[in-house]
């Protein structure tokens, strides 16, 4: 599965995935709809198709009609592509054209876990690898500021990717709707960093939605910190075990 190409700066590639076409960037804050969440910049890459074009709210392809933030699969992996991992993903920015039969859309992308490099760093946790993280869940995706022009005659679809807010409710972490697609976690292409995720338990894990981990919350309201059991009888063992050794030879080693 091909990554995405040019994440090391926050210029536009200058081998893109529809057009080649030389770009410059402009400063904006993010798109309305996510500038809450993101915490980054956007660098709008001005492309030559985009320029002095007119621009739409929306377009139709085979009798589907595409509206601007809306979320798209994209072909690019593949021609045939059945499967959602078998297309890109990207958020429909904007949309310009100079007739019906060049039309262009602003996208931003979006990753799928194992298309992140093994240079993407983490907070707390890294993959060797690079790609998917232990606690990235089957439906989720990241969202990017990594910008590209594109012809529309590229898209494949709509696909609805919903916002999942980590929140603890009722001593447990809020579950998304593991029917639809989700994202909550960003990538800066600038950077080259994941955004940070609520830590839980002694081991600082991270939740993964697909898997119901932590079984037990901190009585004290003050604290309500989530706790993997395992995690909890290794820590009482460990210190039942320290309380039996003379203070002397506590973290003492061997000569």
């Amino acid at each position: 599965m091909a990554p995405k190409h040019g994440r090391n700066s926050s210029s536009t590639p200058s081998t893109k995935r529809v057009k080649k076409e030389s770009s410059r960037s402009s400063s904006v804050t993010p798109p309305p709809a996510v500038q809450d969440a993101v915490a980054f910049s956007i660098k709008y890459p001005i492309m030559n198709p985009m320029d002095g074009n007119e621009e739409y709210n929306n377009f139709i392809i085979q009798s589907e009609t595409y509206k601007s933030n809306e979320t798209v699969y994209v072909k690019g992996k593949t021609e045939a592509g059945i499967e959602p991992k078998d297309f890109w993903v990207a958020r429909v920015l904007q949309v310009r054209a100079s007739n019906p039969q060049h039309v262009y859309a602003l996208v931003a992308w979006m990753y799928w876990p194992e298309e992140l490099e093994a240079t993407a760093k983490a907070a707390d946790e890294v993959s060797p690898a690079g790609g998917r993280r232990k606690y990235h869940g089957s439906a989720e995706l990241i969202a990017s500021n990594y910008l590209d022009v594109v012809d529309v005659t590229s898209f494949a679809g709509k696909v609805e990717i919903v916002h999942f807010s980590e929140e603890v409710v009722d001593d447990a972490v809020s579950e998304p709707n593991l029917k639809k697609f989700y994202w909550r976690q960003t990538f800066c292409r600038g950077t080259n960093k994941l955004s940070d995720l609520p830590v839980y338990c002694i081991c600082n894990g991270h939740y993964n939605p697909d898997l119901l981990e932590y079984e037990h919350v901190c009585d004290n309201e003050a604290c309500k910190t989530l706790y993997h059991s395992e995690c909890l009888v290794e820590d009482t063992l460990t210190k039942k075990v320290l309380r039996g050794i003379p203070s002397k030879w506590n973290g003492a080693s061997n000569q």
